[in-house]
């Protein structure tokens, strides 16, 4: 189910920034943010705080602006059509995601160690799918 909500625009510029810090879209954010702050019925599992910290450790990404961008510049890259400032801008842009990603995996490791699985068991139950080569 998909709802549709109205909030000022300044509360939407503060969201939209608070996304960008933490490397996620806009409604990702707020997916996890209203995600933190509802109880869980009695019938969800709980989690540890530990692992609450993991997953959004485990969330941290590229927002999909800076994802579309990384790729524009991969592309431009193998047309031959990169400029120098974009070949650096793609250097350090790939160091980031790289950053990203080892932290991410770190994280998936030691959630993995935590509820006592491999870490393919927990990459299939985040729903994390191998990303295509780009």
């Amino acid at each position: 189910m998909d709802t549709t909500i109205s909030i000022p625009s300044e509360m939407e510029a503060d969201l939209a920034a608070e996304a960008e810090k933490n490397g996620l879209d806009l409604a990702s954010f707020v997916q996890n943010v209203l995600k933190s702050r509802i109880q869980p019925s009695t019938s969800a599992p709980s989690i540890s705080s530990a692992e609450e910290k993991l997953l959004q450790e485990v969330d941290i990404g590229f927002s999909e602006a800076q994802m579309e961008r990384f790729v524009g510049l991969l592309e431009k890259r193998q047309d031959d059509a990169i400029s120098g400032d974009e070949e650096e801008e793609l250097i350090r842009t790939t160091r980031e995601l790289e950053r990203l990603n080892v932290k991410r995996v770190r994280a998936m490791s030691q959630l993995a160690k935590l509820r006592g699985v491999d870490l393919e068991t927990v990459r299939k139950q985040l729903g994390i799918e191998p990303p295509d080569v780009l």
